[in-house]
């Protein structure tokens, strides 16, 4: 159903997604093709499935993980899942014609360890020894191929486009915080479209608070994030 919404069919996009959306059995999928429909047809009905609002900004943010400037105060926000902590946490997302930006605010886990690190960062750094987020980026919206970002507490990342962990594109991060660590991060749009979204286009979106594990062995196996939100460009 996207490869033909995206090849300029929406008839036949259509015609799939009524092969899904009745499909009890499979409720996630269900849900996905009954936001495509709603998304699709202009409905005024609420989403059927949850929504987070990306508000575009004229004055991008200094890069610092303060999280002060204004317009972070009315940036989409969704909290990210955790099946292993019960901190508080949240993700922000804003843009503008340059970048789409990324923020994060977590509560630090009790007696955790959140040393900073000043050594030059790598690429795909091993992050499982560290309190972390992980975003899913589904631009084309077939909720199976998205662009997969990982930051940790210190500002280190891992990136991925769908299976592919040589995919290294050039996005800017910088962590800070107290009794919350956060980052902010900007991402040029070249590095993940052809053109930035225009208002009113949507993409999907999910995201996981990730915590430490006790050593590499014990750290669990990861997979990518499944409980997507529609992603609105405003």
């Amino acid at each position: 159903s996207a490869a033909a919404r995206r090849g300029g069919r929406p008839a036949e996009a259509k015609s799939w997604l009524t092969l899904v959306k009745h499909k009890r059995e499979f409720p996630q999928w269900r849900q996905r093709a009954r936001a495509e429909a709603w998304l699709m047809e202009g409905r005024d009905e609420q989403a059927p499935m949850p929504v987070a609002r990306c508000s575009s900004t004229t004055n991008p943010p200094r890069l610092d993980g303060i999280l002060n400037e204004p317009f972070w105060e009315t940036a989409g926000r969704l909290v990210p899942e955790s099946h292993e902590l019960r901190t508080d946490a949240e993700l922000l997302i804003a843009y503008d014609a340059k970048h789409l930006y990324l923020a994060a605010r977590c509560q630090k886990i009790k007696n955790g360890i959140y040393r900073r690190d000043t050594r030059p960062r790598s690429y795909d750094a091993d992050l499982a020894e560290h309190d972390r987020v992980h975003v899913s980026l589904d631009i084309d919206r077939d909720y199976a191929t998205a662009y997969e970002l990982t930051i940790d507490h210190r500002g280190w990342t891992a990136d991925a486009c769908w299976l592919d962990k040589s995919w290294n594109h050039q996005w800017f991060v910088a962590s800070g915080g107290t009794n919350f660590w956060t980052f902010e991060a900007a991402i040029p749009w070249d590095e993940l479209t052809a053109r930035p979204p225009q208002a009113g286009e949507a993409w999907a979106i999910a995201s996981q608070r990730l915590g430490p594990a006790r050593s590499v062995d014990q750290a669990p196996q990861h997979t990518p994030p499944v409980a997507y939100h529609l992603l609105l460009f405003k």
